[in-house]
């Protein structure tokens, strides 16, 4: 479980970071359309919508979390920082097509089934890498292959791109089945 939790604090550490960083870069917006005007831009929209994505990591680690380590005290300190700073995020993006459907956020029926191959495991968050979430695009739900191991391609691209450069292989434990 160690080495599980160690990888999950190193990345919603990184993911607090950043999505505190652009609570930052839209906290020091003034007016109402200079928001708008951001959020209607290609650029906006596009560093908006991959905020909502490192949201979603976090979601999918917490998933885990609640199955596999609920009584972790660092983890659930570090994903509460994470819901406050989501909420201004939230609020933010109220309004906008960017804004996630609550159930685009669902991740609770996406753990590894007992009758099902743990090599379907995404090697870092441990979920199902080939179940879908309702209100999701396509290109959210990506896969890769790394390794022998599987990964959702937002977990694997936050990891590396945030986190360290090479991928950790966490395997499913018994509590995530």
């Amino acid at each position: 479980m160690d080495q599980h939790a160690n990888a999950w604090s190193r990345c919603l550490n990184s993911c607090l970071l950043t999505l505190a960083t652009a609570t930052l870069s839209f906290q020091k917006m003034g007016e109402q359309s200079v928001k708008e005007e951001v959020l209607e831009s290609k650029e906006g929209a596009t560093y908006f919508s991959a905020i909502v994505e490192i949201y979603r990591v976090t979601l999918r680690i917490k998933a885990s979390i609640t199955k596999s380590a609920p009584n972790n005290t660092k983890l659930k300190n570090i994903h509460q920082e994470i819901e406050s700073t989501w909420k201004n995020i939230a609020n933010f993006l109220s309004g906008s097509a960017i804004l996630p459907s609550w159930s685009s956020l669902d991740f609770t029926m996406h753990h590894v089934s007992a009758t099902e191959d743990g090599s379907v495991a995404c090697g870092i968050c441990l979920l199902n890498v080939d179940k879908s979430t309702p209100g999701t695009s396509k290109q959210g739900e990506g896969k890769l292959m790394y390794g022998g191991r599987q990964y959702h391609s937002s977990c694997a691209n936050f990891w590396c791109n945030r986190v360290d450069s090479v991928l950790p292989s966490l395997l499913p434990m018994d509590s995530l089945i």
